[in-house]
């Protein structure tokens, strides 16, 4: 073969391969996923959430210069307090897969602090999950970060919930449970 035609030939390869590189093309679609997600830190205080105390509880809201959170006490043998609050999904659809989740720090009292994260259908009263949990704090100088409560995935039958953070105390010595950060994320 002549050296102008292997030249020739090796550039309409090289043009050719060019024109290929780029030619736009239509991509693939990516899988849809949607998703909805909800998050309350706190930093309205008491409103919109509510508190139910018993016989040597108390609760209230702490403000601080840089967070907002919540303290539980529960002073007395088997003492129970709950809070809670109303979250209505702004997307709601009956294929979605939920989790929620809470925060949690030991302000004061002997380990190990129990209770249990709900998610309850609002208007039935119907539970959607339960995650109990005993939570031991961790050895300083850990002791002072968040924990996170997970509930297993559920799915809303409606757009309307009610999550609640239930703290109970079989002991008799006072223990005081921060709360913080409230997550509500589903998928579908």
């Amino acid at each position: 073969m002549k050296p102008i035609k292997v030249i020739f030939a090796m550039l309409i390869v090289v043009v050719c391969a060019a024109f290929f590189i780029a030619t736009p093309r239509n991509a693939q679609a990516a899988p849809l996923m949607a998703s909805w997600f909800f998050e309350d830190d706190m930093e309205s205080g008491l409103s919109p959430w509510s508190c139910w105390e018993g016989p040597g509880t108390n609760c209230y809201s702490v403000d601080t210069s840089s967070n907002t959170y919540f303290v539980l006490e529960a002073n007395t043998l088997n003492s129970m307090i709950n809070l809670g609050r109303r979250v209505t999904m702004g997307v709601f659809d009956y294929d979605m897969s939920c989790k929620a989740t809470m925060f949690i720090k030991r302000q004061s009292g002997a380990a190990p602090f129990t209770g249990q994260l709900e998610v309850i259908q609002y208007n039935t009263l119907n539970y959607l999950s339960i995650k109990q949990f005993s939570y031991t704090p961790p050895p300083p100088p850990f002791n002072n970060n968040w924990t996170a409560i997970t509930t297993s995935s559920w799915s809303p039958p409606g757009p309307d919930l009610f999550i609640r953070l239930v703290f109970n105390n079989p002991t008799h010595s006072a223990k005081s449970l921060q709360v913080d950060l409230l997550r509500v994320s589903c998928s579908w």
